[in-house]
């Protein structure tokens, strides 16, 4: 919804603005739910011509006295293109304060009470509330909570106007900023069970007997005690026993075959 202009005594009150979308790609647009407005300083001559016309700099007009915005619930609206994702205030003053300067009481006053602003996303700035030449508002008792501003509409990018249209600065690896440059890489000890096991230095020839055994030891040999149960064993093939000889001959004269 939208107040346009000069508009006197007027009253916007207990209603619900939902799931409203404010978007244009080529130009900013303001207020997702809700946008108080004046008219726009350029005047309606410069600011709708289809060519490119400039008007004299001047101000708003505002919007008028005794306007009141009260009870209302603004929930999950989105100005994507632009400011004030739930409620936008614009432009309030202008002409009444710059012809009035020392009298506040002559100054259109706008009243926001009471109002639930909630859920809302705004593309540039304001998710849930933008105000902006505004120089008497009554803004209070109102529940702002959980908006959310992208900064992703327009140049808002940018890191300011003056760089608009200027390349970006690169740098060479060896000659980056000190807050561009990673962090130093600290070496950490891996697990002690990783580490791989030495592998033995290979013995000397000419240490391998019967009763000796190769060790890395200063590349030396040394002579190692027979176990308890190897003592007294032959270290070569068991031995054969001898054959018993043969029984000898009886001597005299062998006996006669039986019958003869």
């Amino acid at each position: 919804m939208t107040h346009y202009g000069l508009s006197f005594n007027g009253t916007i009150s207990h209603n619900a603005f939902l799931f409203n979308q404010s978007q244009n790609p080529t130009l900013t647009t303001n207020g997702g739910g809700l946008i108080v407005e004046g008219a726009a300083p350029d005047g309606t001559l410069a600011e709708n011509s289809q060519i490119d016309v400039d008007g004299s700099p001047a101000l708003s007009d505002g919007i008028g006295s005794g306007n009141v915005v009260d009870a209302n619930l603004i929930m999950g609206n989105t100005a994507e293109s632009g400011e004030g994702g739930g409620l936008r205030l614009q432009s309030i003053n202008g002409n009444d304060v710059f012809n009035n300067p020392n009298a506040p009481s002559h100054w259109y006053a706008l009243s926001v009470t009471n109002n639930i602003i909630v859920n809302n996303v705004a593309g540039w700035n304001g998710g849930g509330v933008s105000i902006q030449d505004a120089v008497k508002v009554d803004f209070r008792n109102n529940t702002v909570a959980s908006n959310d501003s992208t900064a992703s509409a327009g140049w808002s990018g940018s890191a300011s106007r003056r760089s608009a249209g200027r390349p970006p600065r690169h740098h060479p690896p060896d000659r980056l900023p000190a807050c561009c440059l990673p962090p130093p890489q600290i070496p950490t000890a891996p697990t002690p069970g990783w580490w791989p096991r030495p592998t033995p230095a290979a013995p000397p020839r000419g240490c391998a007997t019967a009763t000796r055994r190769r060790t890395p030891r200063a590349g030396s040999c040394r002579t190692t005690p027979a176990s308890p149960r190897a003592a007294g064993r032959p270290t070569g093939p068991a031995p054969v026993p001898p054959r018993p000889p043969a029984p000898a001959p009886p001597r005299g004269r062998p006996p006669s075959p039986a019958g003869r």
